[in-house]
């Protein structure tokens, strides 16, 4: 919850800051939840979050639409390494 008012609140992106630091510490990998915005994602890519995920991305899936997805994507993936 304290992604939500990051990068403009300042105790949130703190508190973030210091999440991040503690994680990459401790040898963790950080994912962010609740990202919504690009200004999110850019500052805790900045900030040297490893994953995020988040409205931003998509909306909250069952397991055979994330199926779905995934295909699609792989497919689209495919097709633009074949050019």
């Amino acid at each position: 919850s304290f992604v939500k008012d990051v990068p403009n609140g300042k105790a949130d992106t703190a508190i973030t800051r210091a999440v991040i630091a503690l994680g990459k510490g401790l040898s963790l990998r950080v994912i962010a939840e609740g990202v919504e915005s690009d200004e999110q994602r850019d500052f805790l890519a900045d900030e040297g979050c490893h994953e995020a995920q988040g409205f931003l991305y998509t909306k909250p899936l069952a397991a055979d639409d994330f199926q779905l997805l995934m295909a699609q994507f792989i497919e689209q993936q495919s097709k633009q390494s074949q050019r």
